[in-house]
């Protein structure tokens, strides 16, 4: 049965590219198009768990049955909410949905140490990159001005480093830019890893796309809308040196509102842009 999302939607797929479940809004639905259960949230008004731009599905590292569910909700009438990422555990073997406590039917678990601002409004950018040698997944997340980094492994996601403990990255501090991030940057962050350590060097592995609105960066006066492409170590940490903004509506002023998508080449070598006037690509 078809659902059309107002917010968010992900799907599973099995080996075979089957649909194991999908996550509509904050429902999950089973491959049939039957409902199996919401994703309970402590948020706003009992909203679900129903995300504003992005909503990521990851399996849990060495079960092939569970799979979290990462995707944030707004937590007050101000501004468009304060959003705050939560996430849950869907057991597809029993079927529960498991929150706080461990136990099934309880509210997401609110991932720690993460803050933000009321200028950010609805949108929170996720990423989260393939599974280590070592077992566990790196997960980025976005507020108005930071990067958060956390780890993804078999037991939980715990915060591996945060602007308030030296930080992956601080955008007024460390980059000189001021965010926004209005709801109408419904957009996505996108995470490149490169095999094998061959990216660069040795010890570059990942490359990072941020969409942001504000000022700042490569312009100042006025709204602009930015993408951040910088280039990470095995550790997860920015290099600083290899940091650039894109500003969407320099060359000849034209207008290049709000990002929707990006999409990083096989390569890793382009970055494709579809935007609301505009569809380009950068190297």
């Amino acid at each position: 049965m078809p659902v059309t999302p107002s917010f968010t939607h992900n799907v599973q797929q099995d080996l075979n590219g089957n649909i194991l479940f999908y996550v509509v809004d904050g429902t999950i639905y089973d491959p049939t198009g039957s409902f199996v259960a919401d994703i309970e949230c402590n948020c706003y008004n009992g909203e679900l768990l129903h995300s504003n731009s992005e909503f990521l599905i990851v399996p849990v590292p060495g079960n092939c049955n569970q799979y979290y569910l990462i995707g944030a909700g707004r937590t007050s009438s101000s501004g468009q909410g304060d959003p705050k990422p939560y996430y849950v555990i869907y057991d597809l073997s029993t079927g529960d949905v498991i929150g706080t406590g461990g136990a099934p039917g309880n509210p997401a678990i609110p991932l720690p140490s993460y803050f933000n601002n009321n200028l950010h409004h609805g949108i929170i950018h996720f990423a989260a990159t393939p599974l280590g040698a070592n077992n566990f997944r790196f997960l980025f997340i976005s507020s108005t001005e930071n990067i958060f980094r956390y780890k993804i492994t078999a037991t939980g996601i715990v915060l591996d480093n945060g602007p308030s403990d030296g930080g992956v990255t601080d955008f007024v501090s460390d980059l000189g830019f001021y965010g926004n991030g209005s709801a109408s940057m419904r957009s996505e962050m996108e995470v490149h890893s490169f095999p094998n350590n061959t990216f660069l060097n040795s010890t570059l592995l990942y490359k990072i796309a941020v969409p942001l609105e504000g000022s700042g960066g490569s312009s100042t006066g006025g709204i602009r809308n930015f993408i951040m492409i910088a280039s990470l170590d095995m550790q997860g940490i920015i290099n600083s040196s290899t940091v650039k903004f894109i500003d969407l509506i320099s060359g000849g002023g034209t207008n290049y509102r709000d990002v929707k998508g990006l999409e990083f080449s096989p390569n890793g070598k382009y970055l494709y842009v579809n935007t609301t006037l505009h569809h380009t690509f950068f190297m």
